[in-house]
């Protein structure tokens, strides 16, 4: 193919400029302009003649407009030379190489600026790509809807090498440096996370802790007037590590698709050994890494660390004492917490009893093997695309059916992904199911066990230092007897001034709640109450306020280092310890009002496959709430049949019938014979068999009076009469 003699160049990161040999061309018409641009922009793509004119005109093309196209692509053709304008079936496409076009170069350099091995060398690249940049791309069509989607691509890309310019330098130890540009770039771009994140990084690294809080909360106040949306899960973790005045709040990563901070070296004082025992087990799955410990120990801490280290993909989950009724609870929420791919229909209608959101069919359980077998074939096509890790928190409090499917897990997938738990052993030691099956796992030598003992005085002293250095670290050594969580609390009772001897943990967080707004002191009952982490909208709903009002007051408990914020945007109390402490300090009627507004919230939430009943039939059992419990319990209950939890629904069945026993014959919970939802399957122990003859005749039991049936539906608005008899 013929090329002119002269190389042409073409750049569209601005207005448009064609040069040959250095020297400019210029179009003469806007229309001839527009035809250019339009065919530069589909490069290497024929443009058909109906839609070029299309672009030209809009939608009020002349009557010659065909003749008047031509005449155009004649007049390009004598502009540019040689064949670069050609004929291309019904139209035309520009025939040039990638390096005529800066766009094309721009993309080129940004692609060598990733895979650079230095941040010298992806700094300079980066400034080099936009260094092609003039203003606005596209500037001569911007408006033009064959334009449109290519400048949105454009900026997004200017955008992003913006970004990876920012992270080179701040991977150069230019932070202090960075902060003006970074500043700059956000009056440009407020809504843009990513550089909130840089500059957040930027100022702590440099010095600035408070600095980088505040431009936290700006962040959060434009997003939230702005969008009407919460920061994302990076932004939070970097306000929590900053929070916690963390060394490793380090530079990002260059590497694509890698976001948050580098864990460059140990992160926990005091823990190299452990962080190099979980090292290696990721290093080399075998099955399951259990972390004992007593409460406040750092466990939990060192579950986060792994997870920040995993370069792959993680699914978290935590069991809640509160919820053991809850048959698979913990699997449910490390399953939607999880990056689910597409899925063959197969595999959705045998996740569907954990998942109905998956599946159409929406059907009870009816054999246990089909769901673990398509957990395992999940979990496994997850780790079959990018390395995978799974943990979970305060397995002690794993419900039965959750503790068998542990188990298949883990046998199943043994060597490809590595299950990272961690456990109380006092608790564990209660829980004989789970401790039966991690005994099982320890002799087919699928578990290795890794005890957290007491922080090593020199961890102690550089964890007092960060938080108040003025503190006496011997003395708080000694009284914390290597407890972190219970020295950091003595640590923070210096800084506020208090006497970091006058109590134990409870005293000491007491002192601290003592100190917060009346704002957000009043939710701390509320966060405690609930027993688990519990999503803003419906907090709000059972302490009858607005999201929006609870925003502020739920930004100073995260501030001030009681509650944490999840990753699917759920609060939670900081550690259990705390939770504890606070309930503790509740009278008896306050904790029957907070569990009778709670389990009300919770019962008309949505929750089309009733996950929520067990935790509502609880908060009504302890607020004593019998037409509440009663309700709710037949929820519960009858999700238990419809996962093969036999057990469970009997103790749901059992106290149910408790409560409804207390209401008159005008209020009793009643069955709707025409729901037959329990589930066909044979019970496999004898003990799950008598369970299920008990839930079955609970089933079968005739309603007793329709004024029971709308007592149910005011107990519970959103829902028909429940399927099982407590009458």
């Amino acid at each position: 193919m013929n090329r002119p003699v002269a190389p042409l160049s073409f750049a569209l990161l601005g207005s448009l400029e064609v040069r040959r040999d250095g020297a400019r061309i210029e179009p003469e018409t806007p229309k001839l302009r527009t035809l250019l641009v339009d065919l530069l922009v589909h490069r290497g793509v024929p443009r058909s003649t109906d839609r070029l004119i299309d672009d030209l005109w809009g939608g009020a093309p002349p009557t010659t407009a065909v003749g008047v196209l031509q005449n155009y692509v004649s007049q390009l053709r004598k502009l540019l030379g040689g064949d670069i304008v050609r004929r291309s079936g019904t139209g035309y496409v520009l025939d040039i190489s990638p390096d005529q076009v800066d766009v094309d170069r721009f993309a080129s350099l940004l692609e060598s600026a990733r895979g650079a091995q230095s941040p010298d060398a992806t700094a300079a690249r980066v400034r080099e790509a936009l260094g092609l940049w003039r203003g606005d791309p596209l500037a001569d069509v911007a408006g033009a809807a064959f334009a449109e989607p290519e400048i949105v691509r454009l900026r997004e890309a200017r955008a992003a090498a913006r970004e990876l310019l920012f992270e080179a330098e701040l991977a150069r130890g230019r932070h202090r440096e960075t902060v003006p540009a970074l500043e700059s770039a956000l009056i440009g771009d407020p809504l843009r996370e990513r550089l909130w994140w840089l500059l957040m990084s930027a100022l702590y690294r440099s010095g600035r802790q408070a600095d980088a809080l505040r431009a936290y909360h700006r962040a959060r106040r434009l997003l939230i007037e702005g969008l009407g949306i919460e920061p994302g899960a990076e932004l939070r973790e970097l306000e929590q590590a900053i929070l916690r005045q963390r060394a490793d709040v380090a530079v990002p990563p260059l590497a694509p698709g890698r976001r948050g901070p580098v864990r460059q070296s140990p992160t926990l004082t005091g823990r190299e050994s452990e962080l190099d025992q979980i090292n290696r087990f990721l290093g080399e799955p075998a099955g399951l890494l259990l972390l004992s410990g007593e409460p406040g120990i750092g466990k939990t801490r060192l579950l986060e660390e792994a997870q920040a280290r995993h370069g792959g993909v993680t699914i978290t989950s935590r069991a809640y004492e509160a919820e053991r009724g809850r048959p698979y609870g913990p699997w449910v929420d490390a399953l939607r917490s999880a990056p689910l791919p597409e899925l063959p229909t197969g595999l959705r209608d045998g996740l569907g009893p954990l998942l109905p959101e998956l599946s159409e069919q929406h059907r009870g359980l009816e054999d246990t093997t089909r769901l673990y077998d398509a957990v395992v074939a999940l979990l496994g096509h997850l780790a079959g695309h990018t390395p995978l890790l799974l943990t979970i928190d305060d397995v002690h409090w794993l419900d039965e059916r959750s503790v068998g499917l542990l188990h298949y897990a883990v046998r199943n997938l043994r060597g490809s992904v590595p299950f990272l738990l961690s456990s109380r052993p006092q608790e564990l030691t209660d829980n004989a199911v789970c401790r039966r099956m991690l005994e099982a796992l320890r002799r087919a030598g699928a578990v290795r066990d890794l005890m957290i003992g007491p922080l090593p005085d020199a961890g102690v002293h550089e964890l007092i230092r960060r938080v108040a250095p003025r503190a006496d670290p011997n003395l708080i050594v000694s009284a914390s007897h290597g407890n972190p969580l219970l020295a950091l609390e003595m640590a923070r009772a210096v800084v506020r001034g208090d006497d970091p001897l006058s109590g134990q943990v409870d005293g000491l967080i007491g002192e601290r709640l003592a100190r917060l707004s009346e704002r957000a002191a009043a939710l701390v009952p509320w966060l405690a109450a609930f027993g688990r982490s519990v999503r803003p909208a419906l907090l709000a709903a059972a302490y009858d306020s607005s999201v929006e009002a609870l925003l502020e007051p739920l930004g100073e408990l995260e501030e001030h280092g009681v509650v944490v914020a999840a990753p699917d945007g759920a609060y939670d109390l900081a550690h259990d310890l705390v939770r504890d402490a606070v309930y503790r300090r509740l009278s008896t009627p306050r904790r029957v009002m907070l569990h009778r507004r709670i389990g009300r919230a919770l019962v008309i939430a949505p929750d089309d496959d009733d996950t929520l009943a067990a935790d509502a039939a609880r908060h009504a059992d302890r607020a004593d709430d019998a037409a509440l419990c009663a309700a709710a319990s037949a929820r519960a209950a009858r999700r238990c049949v419809r996962l093969l939890a036999y057990d469970e629904a009997a103790e749901h069945v059992a106290r149910g019938r408790g409560h409804a026993r207390r209401l008159d014959a005008r209020q009793r919970v009643v069955h709707d014979p025409a729901d037959r939802r329990a589930a066909p399957s044979r019970p496999a122990t004898a003990r799950s068999r008598r369970a299920a003859h008990r839930t079955r005749r609970a089933v079968r039991a005739r309603p007793a009076t329709r004024p029971g049936r709308r007592a149910v539906r005011r107990a519970d608005p959103a829902r028909p009469c429940p399927p099982l008899g407590l009458g």
